[in-house]
């Protein structure tokens, strides 16, 4: 029976049954395409594999072995480094980057398609670190010179830390000049410290914080009663639509905060840290306050924040410490410089923090550009890995670009939207 064969105003309910299963192929071939648009914008030259039958990824080549993973349908998978054994190939597992062993058959070569170019870029971006101790503070300019985003304020406990931020502030920040965007990565001292004075002293646009209420510490409660006698706005990182944090008019140039769905629901607030990151031309920068493993991993979790993290500089979690920069987290973000802010050892705040350790520098050596002329040793501690190991300060050599504030001084990383490097 065709359709002319029902009265009008009906349809065939054979054909009605078919556009319902086209429109449910289609509203599902949508899904897996956003979803891998979403998740595999890193792995863009890769080796990809699609999955294209029921499969599993095994623990080892055989068919005996343990199952790690049922993979969907079309997810892609990178070829992880090894041969052909029995007829597997070996592959990671996305979002964990656990390796196991998927069969042949079960999957097909992907060609990822390319990214969009960057778009040109022109003049310098400067990264300003500061060394202020045990603490952070970082001013970013736009190539024009005329637009700025700061992110932390140092301390106001270590040791000259907060006589050393205002110093340079008044020295390359014109009090007449507004600051665009300030960010707050999160509420301890060691990182708004002196932003009470920082509203006092200079105009900001938008002022940024991770939304928590501290008002339990005078600097908070300091930094709020600044705020609120300053004309800047506020932005919180927990809102809906996130604050616009793209301080530079410049087309080659944008920033934006990186979002996670657990984001703002830990009770350590070096995990709610605000995570920034800059684009420069085809560079990327990528600034992490004091995030922690629980919300690296959490982060690494979500699609959408993966596929933000991956930069090619990276100012380093929580001031190098062993509780931050896990593997997982490196190996998603693949930094080619870094930075840590950082106390000097038996210092104030340092005394106790023990900043950097020793293995965080050791895996962010594997993943940094070598440098020219090997930099000064820095002095880090080596965390204890036994009850009876008391632990020890260690001089670690540094072929790559690792740079320390305590040991570098104030740093100058210099982005010409092809290539970062630090100016002398």
């Amino acid at each position: 029976m065709s359709d002319s064969d029902y009265p009008q105003g009906t349809r065939n309910p054979d054909v009605d049954d078919l556009l319902s299963r086209t429109r449910a192929l289609t509203l599902a071939s949508r899904r897996i395409l956003a979803f891998l648009l979403l998740a595999i914008p890193a792995l863009a030259s890769a080796d990809l594999l699609e999955v294209v039958r029921p499969a599993r990824i095994k623990e080892g080549p055989s068919k005996t072995a343990a199952i790690l993973e049922r993979p969907a349908i079309g997810l892609l998978l990178e070829r992880a480094p090894g041969a052909e054994t029995n007829g597997y190939l070996p592959v990671l597992i996305p979002v964990t980057n656990q390796p196991g062993w998927i069969y042949k058959t079960l999957v097909a070569p992907h060609q990822a398609a390319a990214a969009p170019p960057a778009p040109a870029a022109q003049g310098t971006l400067e990264v300003q670190v500061m060394n202020v101790g045990q603490a952070d503070a970082t001013l970013i300019k736009c190539p024009d010179g005329d637009h700025q985003l700061l992110i932390d304020a140092a301390d106001n406990r270590y040791k000259g830390s907060g006589k050393a931020f205002k110093a340079y502030m008044q020295a390359h920040q014109d009090q007449h000049d507004r600051i665009e965007v300030v960010v707050a990565s999160h509420p301890h001292a060691d990182h708004i410290g002196n932003m009470a004075w920082l509203l006092k002293n200079y105009a900001v646009g938008l002022y940024v914080d991770d939304g928590m209420d501290y008002s339990e510490t005078a600097t908070w409660r300091g930094v709020e009663k600044a705020f609120e006698a300053s004309t800047a706005e506020y932005g919180s990182a927990q809102a809906e639509p996130l604050p616009d944090i793209d301080f530079c008019t410049r087309a080659d140039v944008s920033a934006r905060i990186v979002h996670w769905p657990k984001f703002g629901s830990y009770d350590d607030a070096n995990d709610n840290s605000v995570v920034v990151r800059v684009e420069h031309g085809g560079k990327c920068l990528l600034f992490v306050g004091d995030l922690e493993g629980t919300a690296e991993s959490d982060l690494l979790a979500d699609a959408t924040a993966r596929s933000l993290v991956r930069c090619d500089f990276l100012k380093v979690g929580h001031h190098g410490s062993n509780t931050s920069s896990s593997q997982a987290f490196l190996d998603a973000v693949n930094p080619r410089i870094a930075s840590i802010s950082c106390g000097a050892k038996g210092v104030s705040t340092n005394d106790g923090y023990k900043h950097p350790r020793a293995e965080t520098i050791t895996r962010l050596l594997t993943f940094v550009a070598p440098v020219s002329q090997a930099l000064l040793p820095v002095t880090a501690y080596a965390t204890p890995q036994t009850a009876s190991d008391p632990g020890s300060w260690q001089s670690i050599a540094r072929p790559g670009a690792v740079y320390v504030t305590v040991v570098d001084g104030d740093l100058l990383f210099l982005s010409d939207g092809q290539g970062i490097r630090r100016s002398p």
